[in-house]
């Protein structure tokens, strides 16, 4: 029953879409956080006075809390907690040792130095980004710089804009919006998305209603849509088979590569079309 349950929430929050944040306090972070939660995918700091999950969505994370609600999103607490993990860093405290490890060892984090994780830093945008980007396949010394990562991240349609180098107070209901956004980009590699990955893995439940073949292995390009694709938030178009190609919802499709560039679209620099 528990496992049906959460499949319907699952494909409910897949169907519901992106949310896009306000402030981090807004009702946008507490329903991503909320959704998460109900997944198993992240957890509140202790309960408030109504005895419910106390999210504490209005602080700044440290890099340690948020590598930890990383690891959580992608359902891997358990093993992360049963493994055996060896890192250079001489800063993480006991508690988060073994999530740190987890992470590290999966190439998902580095540290701010040869010994330092940077455990007590607050996290900022571009690195929880870099993190859910690596968790796809993607690589930050060949897809894209980290102190940059939002740019990639907006053309996979999981942030829409909202970051950039210029932001500032970071916060826990920030990283509970780009987490659930993330549930449905898609993975590099295998073309699936994270949610569809997790299912696999066990770490999220298999939703009610399966996906036809079809779309499971052609998800990001739908026929007859157009010789090219637009990411109406970056203003790039791409070819119909770009590793980058953005969420649906987040498409213009053009007949034409100069009808894309007629319309203030610009090429983009991993497809070239």
């Amino acid at each position: 029953m528990r496992r049906k349950i959460l499949s319907v929430l699952l494909a409910l929050i897949l169907c519901a879409g992106l949310i896009t944040p306000a402030l981090a306090s807004s009702d946008a972070a507490n329903e991503a956080a909320k959704r998460l939660n109900e997944l198993g995918l992240f957890q509140g700091v202790g309960l408030n006075a109504y005895g419910t999950p106390d999210f504490d969505l209005d602080r700044a994370p440290t890099r340690v809390e948020a590598i930890t609600m990383f690891v959580r999103l992608l359902g891997r607490e358990v093993e992360a907690q049963n493994g055996t993990w060896t890192t250079p860093f001489t800063d993480v405290p006991p508690w988060a040792m073994q999530y740190v490890g987890y992470a590290y060892a999966n190439g998902l984090t580095q540290g701010t130095g040869a010994t330092t994780f940077g455990s007590a830093d607050i996290a900022t945008a571009p690195q929880y980004i870099t993190f859910v980007l690596r968790a796809l396949g993607y690589s930050s010394d060949s897809d894209f710089q980290w102190n940059s990562s939002w740019e990639l991240s907006d053309e996979l349609g999981f942030t829409n804009g909202e970051y950039n180098a210029t932001t500032q107070n970071f916060k826990r209901g920030d990283v509970a919006i780009i987490s659930v956004n993330a549930l449905s980009a898609v993975d590099k590699e295998t073309g699936k998305t994270l949610s569809e990955l997790l299912i696999e893995t066990g770490a999220a439940p298999r939703t009610t209603n399966e996906r036809t073949e079809t779309s499971q292995q052609n998800p990001t390009v739908p026929s007859g849509s157009g010789s090219y694709i637009g990411n109406i938030n970056s203003k790039k178009f791409h070819k119909p088979g770009c590793s980058t190609l953005p969420a649906e919802r987040n498409r213009v499709f053009f007949d034409s590569r100069e009808s894309a560039i007629n319309a203030g679209y610009t090429p983009c620099g991993n497809c070239q079309p």
